[in-house]
């Protein structure tokens, strides 16, 4: 069994063919300062490294070494200082975190009864040590009408240097990012035992502290080739007034909602812009779990249409993201019930205890 899941994520994280960087960079503007940069090369310090420790939770399941970061928190009198300047030798001189940069991959199923791999949710398990490192490093990128219209629903399935120096982060900073990116290795534990090792070639890690920087720096790339396709007349985003500026897309966690005109030739314009990206950055698009939501004037004509197009299913019910509906009509009042009825569930729960 765990050889069959090594294989589904080898195949997973394996890369294809990609294609030249340049159209997809042309539309990233510089936003990093000088002074940004200067703020980011500072040397880290011992504080940064005690924040990031306490920061974690501390009875989450631990990586490869065992080792939750309750111990860590816990015995910090008696392994503090070796701790502490190990992180500190790794982040301000000459970074290799390869050693400490193995993880393990546990399934979670996504449905009751799964048949699959693709039903059940990868979680990585890292070791604390590098997850001091890599949190150190995100804490610091913290503070650094009409016509028928569609939303598609898309769900992404390592253009990271390229995309953070054309955004103007400096030489040095991208590559201790990388490093913490490309030194990874897997293993995939199912029912406590620990697969061979493999090296993934794209994908990010769902529990590195990482992941949610470097997805908004790849989702740049995808803003970009949008940005493009709107100033050239190729998609035409949806405007929430009258006078408001035109929505083509929307980015969150690991999902993107992308408006565009319900037409065949919106539809071949936003499938050639999602196989440039993938074939770019690494990306894919999961059409198996992506949707399409049609406003209510559009014609079944384009509806087909568009369908056959992008080859991914219709949603007539307004899908929902961690507990919220993704789109919200005039129906306010019916879109939010089930978030009301939640609510009034734990309010009540709480009277029966008191």
């Amino acid at each position: 069994m765990k050889e069959i899941a090594r294989s589904y994520f080898v195949k997973l994280f394996s890369s294809g063919i990609q294609s030249s960087t340049d159209r997809i960079l042309s539309g990233i503007e510089a936003c990093v300062s000088d002074e940004d940069n200067k703020n980011l090369k500072a040397s880290f310090t011992e504080e940064e490294i005690w924040t990031a420790l306490t920061e974690m939770g501390p009875t989450k399941a631990p990586g490869e070494d065992g080792l939750p970061a309750i111990f860590y928190q816990k015995c910090w009198p008696i392994i503090g200082k070796e701790v502490m300047n190990y992180c500190l030798q790794q982040l301000n001189n000459e970074m290799d975190v390869s050693t400490i940069n193995k993880t393990n991959i546990v399934l979670i199923p996504k449905v009751s009864c799964p048949s699959n791999i693709s039903q059940f949710r990868p979680i990585s398990l890292c070791n604390v040590l590098y997850k001091l490192i890599a949190k150190a490093i995100s804490n610091r990128l913290r503070t650094a009408g009409k016509k028928g219209y569609m939303a598609v629903k898309i769900d992404m399935s390592k253009a990271y240097d390229r995309v953070m120096k054309k955004m103007g982060f400096e030489k040095r900073w991208v590559d201790m990012i990388l490093k913490c990116v490309s030194t990874v290795s897997y293993s995939v534990t199912v029912n406590g035992l620990a697969s061979e090792s493999f090296i993934p070639f794209r994908g990010l890690r769902q529990g590195d502290p990482l992941s949610p920087f470097l997805f908004l720096f790849c989702g740049e790339g995808l803003s970009s080739l949008m940005r493009l396709a709107n100033a050239g007349n190729r998609i035409k985003g949806v405007k929430a007034s009258r006078n408001g500026p035109t929505i083509t897309h929307l980015l969150f966690a690991d999902d993107c909602i992308v408006f565009a005109e319900a037409t065949d030739t919106g539809a071949i314009s936003l499938k050639q812009i999602l196989r440039e990206y993938a074939m770019t950055t690494g990306q894919c698009v999961n059409f198996d779990k992506s949707t399409v939501f049609f406003s209510k004037n559009t014609p079944e004509s384009e509806k087909t249409a568009v369908l056959q197009i992008l080859t991914i299913r219709i949603s007539n019910d307004i899908e929902r993201y961690l507990g919220l509906p993704n789109m919200v009509g005039r129906k306010k009042r019916s879109s939010f019930q089930n978030l009301k009825d939640r609510l009034n569930q734990k309010n009540n729960k709480r009277i029966l205890l008191i």
